[in-house]
């Protein structure tokens, strides 16, 4: 310190500069000071006095301007922040770092964190800190990391706390981060029942924090040329994987473009690409193969069964050799039979993508008798099974069979023309089907047989010939009147008929016999020429009437009338054993019905009686007192049918007539006495429409005499009850053959030591 004059005593020197920053050393020329420290300057007088002198100051804070610097322009997710604060001001402690804090905070995620910054040296009054930055998990503040997304803004913002006027805000944006995604498959090979899962991981592509973010791939196939676009999504906030929920693939289904099925054939590769819309450098892909489903196989025939000349169709379906869906695939089908014989069938798939595949080969694939393999045509004979198998080519544990039978068309009846020569005779027999026709897929093909025959003295002499245009010819040794009961076979059926041996002088006779059901058999001989070549003859038995509709319901009903009778019954209701003699018997004519004839034909019904004993199986009616009954269509009611004839050796019935209709037989218990006389129709009226044809006198007992009487006494006609039988029939005629005028006539019955006497009416 210097005088201030020569004289003054007083001293003044200029103190050292004062810094909080430098000068720490003793003696340096500058006192290193703290804010708020105290400056104590100290006076000692040197001329060894004890005079001792002091004064204090404290020091205070300079008001300077702080300023706040990133360590760069700019950000990726994943950086690190580092922020450097200068404000010298808060070098509080020139002896120490110094610390304060700085608050940052994302303007998106609103994710807010504080960081220490601390002083660089002890006196720089410069500080930074550094923060880490993510763009993945959750947004959780004060857990030393800060949650961003790209487009983000970093915002730092400092308060001098010791100087409220000193404040500074720097924000920073935060940029797409740079990262090579990668992708994976859920497996390498699928079929059409996997899903196409893909994973990719692309940090970069983590743009929303908050919000679960969505990424697009391309799959590709080449040869269907399809193509889908898939969207993939985050699977969780901020995780920057992305996935889907699984992509269709089918080798059936799917055809167009982005309709969520990719369309791919067996075999065949496809390809998923990825490619960063921002950085296209980072790109990914990856491939899996299609491979075939297995699946089992089926094959069926169109028909269960077929008749000669028909032809086969087979339809197999295995999915897995739909092996392009761009074309028609094929497979093989192999027919055999018992007979040696296979053929190939080439089947081509209904649509590119159906796997059902169906034969090609045109017209297909005829049954017949004869033939070579791989002819085009199966040998087989009637009742074979034929085989048609499938095996998967790359499969050979997948196969498949179905079965069909080789049958006959169904035979309703049976035609015999008896044709007579001088010392043999022909017959000509012709199945026939339901109406009647004759069948043509018999034609060359099924032999008919006689299996076997009674009733007459001669012999045949071949028992099986082919049928040739719809006729087979066997010739019997004799010509004698007698009726054969033959039994005809056709593969494995028999067909008994009723074959009629015309007389010597007795022109040919046809005999049409239906098949044997229902307990009886009936049949129609007809006088040959009464009808004209071309005439079809069938006979229906009850089961095929009951099948043709609403003319059963009238059968029932006309049945219950007629059983009104007293003592009269229908077979088929008293029947135990399922006995329904009902037939209908028709004959066409240039398709037309014949119902009135020209002239009189014989019907013949067969009935049980097994054992013989004179009463019809299954019922209590003696066969003796069986009688014919025809139905009245337009009456609603059965008509009995006068000329009956009984052949209780051979139980059959025969009537003759000249209308046809449905019969039926009905019978009673046998009769003794004139209790349960009935008489009709009363009055008898044959010249009119009504169909009266007799007087019947029914439930008379054997051996009872009938004598008519006019009104006068004169006797008319007379008659006795044969044996046996229980009905007698006055045709409107006296003994002479004339008809008699119309009146009043009087009957007698007498049987025994019982008479009944009563009238009946004539009108003309």
């Amino acid at each position: 310190m210097t005088e201030t004059t020569d004289t003054s005593g007083i001293f003044v020197g200029i103190a050292p500069r004062f810094s909080d920053t430098e000068g720490v050393a003793a003696g340096d020329g500058i006192l290193m000071a703290g804010v708020g420290e105290t400056v104590t300057v100290i006076y000692v007088d040197s001329l060894g006095t004890t005079e001792t002198k002091s004064a204090a100051a404290t020091t205070v804070r300079r008001s300077t301007v702080s300023t706040l610097i990133f360590d760069q322009p700019n950000y990726r997710s994943a950086d690190t922040v580092i922020i450097t604060t200068t404000d010298l001001d808060r070098n509080r402690k020139p002896r120490s770092k110094d610390t304060f804090i700085l608050t940052v905070s994302s303007n998106v995620t609103l994710d807010s964190e504080t960081i220490i910054l601390n002083e660089t040296t002890e006196t720089s009054g410069i500080f930074d800190g550094s923060i880490p930055l993510t763009r993945t998990g959750s947004m959780t503040q004060g857990d030393g990391t800060l949650l961003v997304q790209p487009g983000d803004s970093v915002i730092a913002f400092y308060n001098d706390s010791y100087d409220s006027t000193d404040s500074t805000y720097l924000d920073v944006a935060i940029v797409s981060d740079s990262t090579y995604s990668t992708m994976t498959l859920n497996r390498d090979t699928y079929r059409a029942s996997n899903l196409l899962i893909i994973t990719i991981r692309d940090l970069d592509k983590n743009i929303r924090a908050l919000i679960q973010d969505t990424i697009e791939v391309s799959v590709t196939t080449s040869r269907t040329n399809d193509a889908e676009t898939v969207v993939l999504t985050e699977t969780a906030l901020a995780s920057g994987i992305f996935t889907n929920s699984g992509l269709r693939l089918s080798d059936t289904i799917g055809i167009n473009v982005n309709d969520g099925i990719l369309f791919i054939g067996a075999d065949d590769t496809f390809i998923v690409r990825y490619e960063d819309p921002i950085y296209q450098v980072d790109s990914s892909s990856a491939t899996g193969t299609f491979v075939k489903t297995p699946s089992a196989s089926s094959v069926t025939a169109d028909k269960v069964s077929y008749l000669p000349g028909e032809f086969v169709t087979v339809t197999a379906v295995d999915i897995e050799r739909n092996l392009d869906p761009l074309i028609k695939d094929t497979v093989i089908v192999t027919i055999t039979s018992p007979r040696n014989d296979t053929e190939i069938l080439t089947c081509l798939e209904t649509t590119e993508t159906s796997g059902i595949f169906v034969s090609t080969t045109s017209p297909g694939f005829e049954i017949i008798s004869g033939g070579l393999p791989e002819d085009g045509r199966i040998q087989a004979l009637i009742s074979d099974v034929i085989y048609a198998r499938y095996t998967d080519p790359d499969d050979t544990s997948d196969q498949s069979f179905d079965t069909a039978q080789l049958l006959i068309a169904s035979i309703y009846q049976i035609k015999v023309t008896a044709v007579p020569y001088t010392d043999t005779t022909e017959l000509i027999v012709m199945p026939l089907d339901e109406s009647g026709d004759s069948i043509p897929t018999l034609e060359g093909l099924v032999p008919i047989q006689i299996a076997s025959w009674s009733g007459g003295t001669g012999n045949f002499q071949t028992t099986s010939e082919t049928v040739v245009q719809n006729k087979a010819h066997f010739v019997y040794s004799k010509r004698e009147d007698v009726t054969l009961e033959i039994v005809f076979q056709v593969s494995d059926d028999t067909y008994p008929a009723l074959v009629i041996i015309p007389a010597p002088g007795v022109n040919a006779v046809i005999t049409v016999s239906d098949i044997p059901r229902d307990g009886s058999i009936g049949t129609m001989m007809i006088p040959y020429g009464l009808f004209s070549d071309s005439a079809l003859y069938s006979v229906a038995n009850r089961t095929q009437i009951d099948e043709s509709g609403t003319i059963s319901a009238l059968i029932n009903f006309a049945g219950a009338e007629l059983q009104r009778i007293p003592n009269v019954r229908l077979l088929s209701s008293v029947s135990n054993s399922g006995l329904r003699p009902e037939h209908r018997f028709l004959i066409k004519v240039n398709g037309v019905e014949q119902h009135l004839l020209p002239g009189d034909i014989t019907l013949i019904f067969t009935y049980p009686d097994s054992d013989s004993d004179g009463v019809v199986d299954g019922t209590n009616i003696e066969e003796l007192n069986l009688r014919v009954y025809r139905l009245d269509e337009n009456l609603g009611r059965f008509e009995l049918e006068p000329d009956v004839t009984i052949d209780n050796v051979n139980n059959r019935i025969s009537v003759r007539v000249n209308h046809l209709t449905i019969f039926t037989l009905a019978g009673g218990a046998s009769v003794t006495n004139l209790d349960r006389l009935n008489v009709y129709p009363n009055p008898f009226e044959p010249n009119s429409n009504l169909g009266h044809l007799y007087v019947t006198f029914d439930n008379v007992p054997s051996g009872a005499k009938l004598r008519i009487f006019t009104a006068g006494g004169r006797l008319v006609d007379e008659a006795v009850v044969p044996s046996g039988a229980n009905t007698l029939r006055w045709n409107g005629t006296n003994r002479s053959g004339f008809k008699v005028a119309s009146g009043v006539y009087v009957y007698v019955i007498e049987h025994n030591n019982q008479r009944k006497v009563g009238k009946v009416v004539v009108v003309r």
